[in-house]
């Protein structure tokens, strides 16, 4: 009974602190040779998502994402 007491508590930790983590925004810094149009498209999408508009921005990070993969 302890042990599945201790799994139960360490799986509540750990997904407590995986949710706290998703909320914390990242901030993207531009290098010397960063992809300037994947980084504009990437805060498009970011400042849509803050609008709700879920579709539209899942759109423009796929977008980004084929101009990283060519850029690269």
């Amino acid at each position: 009974m302890k042990t599945v007491k201790l799994v139960l508590l360490l799986a509540g930790t750990f997904a407590g602190a995986t949710a706290m983590q998703a909320g914390i925004p990242f901030k993207l810094v531009r290098e010397r040779f960063a992809n300037g149009e994947a980084i504009k498209l990437d805060l498009q999408a970011q400042e849509q998502t803050r609008n709700g508009d879920l579709a539209n921005a899942e759109r423009t990070v796929a977008l980004a994402y084929k101009k990283i993969r060519h850029y690269g």
